[in-house]
């Protein structure tokens, strides 16, 4: 959609007098009255050519509704601003021997209503076009063009700025997509007179410089010049140039034909181009980095140089992330790393030739000598991905590539760049118009394979689509007919038909995250990694030639819609991976109420320590709650742990069933919560959730398919909360609080048996379930010892908590193979958890690996534990962690203890777990 902006709209007076004199009585021999101003003459030129358009401004009075119902009488749309008080003004437009102009002041525009017209303009989405024309009233800033650029930065929009002076020149650093000085505004914005055709050129490139894209007069100026000394009256004709701009988005081509008349040629060739996101400043052509990291930090400053991060640090660490998570050098000697992020005001390329090639760690092993830098803004709009996707599939013809390497300037860079996509664009407009005219059979495609391939990737900007022109290149050149589907940013294009899927010969699935892989039951499918698809794709497509291809079997077909048919699933994947993939889509949920929770509970327990005399408390048990503020903290922290287990619980269940599978895991978390079973009660009751509904899906299966619509909205839920309900109530809480009843018997039996032992075993079953009932034991015998007068056994129970979270922090730090990039990039908080006594932040690693994980957290608590006791530390506070080291005895040798039991489950972790796959990295 195009808007126009209109800050002082007028009702232009017009008067047409034969014989013009002053002093006397004159009689008009024509009149006529419109709407006024820059941007309404916009949006009435481009309602004549059949654009639909919104005129935005401010209204006021008599005048105002006049105004409106003129231009609504154009047929153009409004949503003005009304003023509280004026009148919108009147120009009297004199038409005589000589123009003359008699322009009124305008109303003033108070604050309130500009906030209800950056409103307005913040609803505006990308794609959208946004005209701000005109002079502005005496009461407003000349700052206010500028405002509104920095408000919509983010939006992706076009914006035109027809403005003069400081109108104008405050907006350039924000890159307008087009400006439209005339040749007075240009020679006042630089302080000189224009007299030649060439300085009007070179001046408006020096505008050019500063920021604006675009710059029509450069192309327009030889035929706009004034002739013979006389000045052409260009006020319409640069309306018009704004129009061609903006409806074509392209270029305006005027004709000058007899008569002094322009014949207008508009040429509309897309929304965007490659070179519209790449600046000349973010282009360097003798890149000369050392190694992958310092190419990556100098392509984000030529980034950053164009204007289009909001935060470079911010940006070049999701660029490295990115990085972390897979290679971006895709091979033939070019890399293409990126990242979609909030630090990117707008999306934006940026390009660095390396002539003597770095290591990249390309796919092939070969050294990069092309970097193209992706940034793309976080937001749901995504028309710069169309771009971006058709620089990925020309990136894949190494002669582009090559000529890009060779280029002598940047003007030749951009030029090679534009000349491609332009032959790209020529090529896919023939192969449309084929196929509209039922001509895209060849013979040799009639003789080949129907080809299906779906490509995706986890950030879905790069390495999705060059997989996709990989596959179809290398399908085509093999006389195969081929079709792809992309699953990136921008959502799936190209969506494969159930008709497509039946008659498809072998599909291809080159894919690092979930597709919808159900609808492929009983079909051949190859599936493989994205990079496969951009470096194996001659090797697959030999592979579905072949014929010796598996039959996809998917165990979910015939479930309806609501089953989990989107996840990916295979006939390879162990029963194993897929209960890991399950517990991990609910630790993952569940971590952000661990950690915001957890830092808010720390925040409570730091304010009570440095406030309150811990050893005159007489209720201990209120620490954490005595100043206001940290009560506060503290009611937000359990708050927000209370939620964790029924989060954890019902997206595992989600994961197993789908949507139907959340309920009965909310539920089944919560009796866990407020029972005896923990955390390992929460696991129990999400997996039962899951497999619940899908046992009720089997028994329902056969029911009249008139009740299809009631399943998920009745039968699941009712019956499903039902059976998970009583089960946990009757099975999984009963035998849980039997082992807790039995664990605290136990320890109750060894008061008088060896401190140390008592150390031991306290510490490790802090550490056995991380919170859950083992975990609650001991911590109830620590407290109950407090109340007895016996404090060394709770200091030895807290420092056996303290120690899981502070070992996965330092394992994650010290054995970076052995954990994925999202455990890496999380451990480093598990120091304030653990130092906050907050045990359950170990409990995702725990629980993506309890066998290697549980063992080195046990053995390391119970030596802390163990060693707590020797060296006869005491604690009379039973919370708190660091905050209450103070009221500690022999706090130094406790310190030493809690080392000592981080470091020995930090190696135990370095040693027990495996290292992650390359994928995982």
């Amino acid at each position: 959609m195009i808007y126009t902006v209109t800050f002082n709209p007028s009702l232009d007076y017009i008067v047409r007098i034969n014989n013009f004199q002053t002093g006397r009585v004159n009689r008009t021999s024509g009149e006529q009255i419109l709407p006024g101003g820059k941007g309404i003459n916009v949006s009435i030129l481009l309602k004549n050519l059949g654009v639909d358009n919104t005129a935005l401004g401010f209204l006021v009075g008599f005048t105002g509704k006049e105004i409106e119902k003129r231009i609504r009488e154009f047929g153009c749309g409004t949503d003005f601003t009304w003023l509280p008080a004026g009148y919108s003004r009147i120009n009297l437009k004199l038409k005589a021997m000589e123009e003359s102009e008699i322009n009124g002041q305008g109303p003033d525009i108070p604050g309130e209503a500009l906030d209800n017209l950056y409103e307005k303009l913040h609803k505006l989405t990308g794609g959208d076009i946004l005209v701000l024309a005109g002079s502005i009233p005496a009461s407003l800033p000349d700052s206010v063009y500028q405002q509104i650029m920095e408000k919509l930065a983010d939006k992706g929009l076009k914006i035109v700025v027809d403005a003069s002076g400081n109108l104008l020149v405050n907006v350039l650093k924000y890159r307008p997509f087009l400006i439209k000085p005339n040749q007075h505004e240009l020679a006042e914005i630089f302080g000189i007179g224009l007299t030649t055709e060439k300085e009007f050129v070179r001046y408006g490139q020096k505008l050019q410089e500063r920021g604006a894209r675009k710059f029509p007069w450069r192309e327009t100026a030889p035929s706009c010049w004034p002739k013979a000394g006389k000045y052409l009256n260009v006020r319409l004709l640069t309306d018009i140039l704004i129009i061609g701009m903006v409806y074509a988005e392209n270029e305006l081509h005027l004709t000058f034909i007899k008569g002094g008349k322009a014949k207008i040629v508009l040429k509309k060739e897309g929304n965007m181009k490659i070179t519209d996101l790449l600046a000349e400043e973010s282009i360097n052509l003798e890149g000369n980095p050392g190694n992958k990291t310092e190419a990556i930090e100098q392509i984000v400053d030529l980034m950053a140089a164009s204007g289009k991060l909001k935060d470079k640090e911010a940006y070049k660490k999701g660029v490295l992330e990115r990085e972390a998570e897979g290679t971006t050098g895709v091979g033939g000697g070019v890399a293409i790393p990126h990242c979609r992020s909030e630090s990117v005001k707008r999306p934006g390329l940026a390009a660095m030739v390396v002539k003597n090639g770095v290591d990249f760690d390309a796919l092939d092993k070969e050294p990069v000598k092309l970097i193209f830098l992706i940034a793309a803004p976080n937001t749901e709009d995504n028309v710069h991905l169309r771009v971006l996707s058709k620089l990925a599939g020309l990136l894949t013809d190494s002669d582009f590539a090559q000529d890009l390497i060779k280029a002598d300037g940047r003007e030749a860079f951009l030029h090679v760049v534009e000349r491609a996509e332009q032959a790209k664009d020529s090529k896919e407009r023939q192969e449309a118009q084929k196929k509209a005219e039922g001509k895209e059979k060849s013979e040799n495609e009639a003789k080949g394979l129907k080809l299906l391939a779906v490509t995706a990737c986890p950030t879905g900007i790069a390495h999705t689509y060059m997989a996709a022109e990989n596959i179809e290149k290398r399908a085509k050149e093999a006389g195969h007919r081929i079709k792809v589907e992309t699953r990136g940013s921008g959502g799936a294009k190209n969506v494969l038909t159930s008709r497509e899927i039946a008659e498809a010969d072998c599909i291809i699935v080159a894919a690092d995250v979930q597709v919808p892989m159900e609808r492929f039951h009983g079909k051949k499918v190859i599936q493989c990694r994205v990079s496969d698809g951009i470096g194996k794709a001659a090797e697959l497509i030999k592979k579905a030639e072949s014929g010796e291809i598996p039959i996809y079997i998917s165990h979910k077909a015939g479930r309806g819609s609501d089953s989990a048919a989107d996840n990916f699933s295979t006939e390879k994947e162990s029963a194993g991976r897929q209960i890991y993939k399950y517990l991990m889509n609910g630790v993952s949920h569940m971590l952000p109420f661990v950690v915001g929770g957890g830092i808010l509970i720390a925040l409570a327990f730091l304010i009570d320590g440095f406030s309150v005399d811990l050893l005159s408390l007489e209720d201990k048990s209120t620490f954490g709650t005595i100043k206001p503020l940290a009560a506060i903290f503290k009611t937000i922290g359990d708050t927000a742990f209370s939620f964790m287990l029924p989060i954890l619980a019902g997206f595992i269940a989600m994961s197993i069933a789908d949507r139907p599978g959340l309920a009965l895991g909310f539920v089944g978390g919560a009796i866990a919560t407020n029972g005896k079973s923990g955390f390992l009660g929460a696991l129990a009751a999400g997996f039962l959730a899951g497999y619940t509904i899908l046992l009720l899906k089997k028994l329902t299966a056969k029911l009249p398919e008139k009740l299809d619509g009631i399943k998920p909205i009745l039968i699941y839920p009712l019956f499903g909360i039902l059976i998970t309900g009583v089960v946990i109530t009757y099975v999984i809480e009963p035998v849980f609080g039997g082992i807790n009843t039995a664990l605290n018997n136990g320890l109750g039996s060894m008061g008088n048996t060896s401190s140390i032992l008592i150390g031991l075993i306290l510490g490790g079953m802090m550490a056995v379930d991380l919170g859950g009932p083992v975990n609650k034991a001991a911590y109830v015998f620590g407290t109950a010892s407090i109340a007895a007068g016996n404090y060394d056994i709770m200091a030895a129970v807290m420092v056996g908590g303290m120690v899981p979270p502070c070992a996965v922090a330092l394992a994650t730090i010290l054995y970076k193979n052995k954990f994925t990039a999202e455990e890496r990039k999380s451990g480093p908080m598990n120091f304030i958890m653990g130092l906050s006594f907050i045990s359950e932040g170990a409990i995702p690693y725990a629980a993506a690996d309890p066998l290697h994980v549980l063992p080195a957290l046990i053995v390391g608590s119970a030596v802390a534990g163990g060693l707590s006791m020797a060296f006869r530390c005491t604690l009379m506070a039973p919370h708190g962690g660091i905050f209450v080291f103070p009221v500690v005895g022999n706090a130094f040798l406790y310190i030493l203890a809690l080392a000592a039991g981080t470091a020995v489950s930090a190696v135990l972790l370095g040693i027990l777990k495996k290292t992650v796959g390359a994928d995982e990295k």
